[in-house]
C-alpha cells in the first residue's frame, strides 16, 4: 500500500485523503481487514473518526487526535455544519441542476445495499451539472444528509446511476476502447 496523503494536520486532527479501495473503518464482519483508522493507529496511537466514505470512494477523510475534538467535529457533522460536496460522473445526460428528496432504507432483499423506500430516512442530495460528455456528465453533488450510498442510490432513482457501479449501476467497469470504437489500436502509429 501506497503511504498515506495526509492533506492537513495539527494538534489536534488529521485530514487524509482516502484512496479508493480501501476501508475507512473495520469492516463489520472481518474486524481484522486494512483500513484507514488502523493504519493512523500506527502512526497516532489513539486516532477518532469523524466521518466515513465508501470503500471504493475516494475523497478527504477527518480523524480527530482526541475525545473532545471528536465530540465537537462529530456534532458539527450531526447538526449538519459541515459541506459534503463530491464530484461524480453520471450516465447519461442531467438537467443543469436539481433536487433529489427521496427517503432511504436498507434494502430487505439486497443485503449491504440501499433502496428508495417511502418509510425510509428523509434523504437529499442536490447536484449540478459542471461538464457534459457524450456518455455521461460530470457532477458537483451535495449531500445534505448523510446516508450509506445515497448518491449512488439517489442517482440510480432518477435514472442516471454513476458511470461505473456495478451494484446500482449500469456497469462495472468501462474500456477506452468502448469510447474510440473500432478505430482505436494500442500500438498503432496514426
Amino acid at each position: 500500500m501506497a503511504a498515506l496523503e495526509i492533506i492537513y494536520e495539527d494538534d489536534h486532527l488529521v485530514v487524509v485523503n482516502k484512496p479508493a479501495g480501501l476501508l475507512t473503518v473495520a469492516d463489520r464482519f472481518q474486524h481484522e481487514s486494512v483500513h484507514l483508522q488502523s493504519l493512523l493507529r500506527k502512526k497516532y496511537g489513539e486516532i477518532f473518526t469523524v466521518h466515513r466514505l465508501d470503500k471504493d470512494t475516494s475523497g478527504l477523510v477527518i480523524f480527530a487526535k482526541d475525545a473532545e475534538v471528536h465530540r465537537l467535529l462529530s456534532l458539527a457533522f450531526e447538526q449538519r455544519d459541515v459541506n459534503k460536496i463530491y464530484l461524480a460522473l453520471a450516465d447519461g445526460q442531467l438537467e443543469d441542476e436539481g433536487a433529489i428528496d427521496e427517503p432511504l432504507a436498507l434494502s430487505d432483499t439486497r443485503p449491504g445495499t440501499m433502496k428508495v423506500y417511502r418509510k425510509g430516512k428523509p434523504s437529499l442530495t442536490t447536484f449540478k451539472t459542471l461538464e457534459r460528455y457524450e456518455w455521461f456528465n460530470v457532477l458537483e453533488v451535495t449531500l445534505h444528509t448523510g446516508r450509506m450510498h445515497q448518491i449512488r442510490v439517489h442517482l440510480a432513482f432518477i435514472g442516471h446511476p454513476l458511470f461505473i457501479d456495478p451494484v446500482y449501476g449500469r456497469r462495472a467497469e468501462f474500456y477506452l476502447s468502448e469510447w474510440k470504437g473500432r478505430k482505436y489500436r494500442i500500438g498503432k502509429e496514426p
